[in-house]
């Protein structure tokens, strides 16, 4: 996929780093996380779970798993769409700061405690086929 971690570490094979300065250039990496509340960007966090909701019956009909049938049902997204419709897309009041917070609190419930180990696992696996004989520690 174009401009994944798999690319990036291919891309630097393919320009000539070689396993030292990719263990270097690993040992390095630093990643922070910035999160800020702008008010054109803010969802309800309604919206956002049912938009969650949607993305993982679409993955997991373009994936399916054992004990995934229901998920399978073409009715199953279309009770997901029209849930998603009937809800306001508006505040009924302006949001508080506190509203924000469990908004920013949300994205970490519900996204970057699964997303990191699925970076992680990139990384390693890119790392893994690219530079197989470099000696490295683990990724992270």
């Amino acid at each position: 996929m174009r401009e994944s971690i798999g690319a990036a570490v291919a891309e630097l094979k393919r320009q000539g780093l070689d396993g030292a300065a990719m263990q270097a250039l690993v040992d390095r990496l630093a990643i922070e996380l910035v999160f800020t509340a702008h008010p054109t960007e803010s969802k309800r966090r309604t919206l956002l779970a049912k938009l969650k909701r949607l993305g993982e019956i679409l993955r997991q009909r373009a994936l399916p798993e054992p004990g995934d049938l229901a998920l399978l049902d073409p009715a199953c997204i279309e009770r997901e769409i029209a849930s998603l419709w009937l809800t306001d897309r508006n505040r009924v009041a302006r949001p508080e700061v506190t509203d924000e917070a469990r908004t920013g609190l949300w994205f970490f419930d519900t996204t970057i405690y699964d997303t990191l180990p699925r970076l992680h696992a990139d990384l390693a696996r890119a790392l893994a086929r690219h530079y197989p004989r470099s000696g490295r520690r683990s990724a992270g």
